[in-house]
């Protein structure tokens, strides 16, 4: 797995908790939707990061393919 990728999502995870904090706190609602919106871009990103790692033909996977 790719560090860019697990830094993503332990960064959401610290905007998630801003956000709950923020709801405690009853802020202005633009402002938890803006941190929201920022979440979801986030985990979007790794989402593809992560299809892109699993779905890519490893160097085996390309040799195997080759015609003789």
């Amino acid at each position: 797995m790719s560090a860019k990728t697990i830094n993503r999502l332990k960064r959401s995870e610290g905007q998630i908790r801003g956000i709950i904090k923020m709801l405690e706190d009853k802020r202005y609602c633009i402002d938890i939707l803006n941190q929201m919106q920022a979440v979801k871009a986030a985990i979007a990103r790794a989402e593809s990061e992560i299809c892109l790692l699993y779905t890519s033909p490893t160097p085996r996977d390309r040799q195997k393919s080759r015609m003789p």
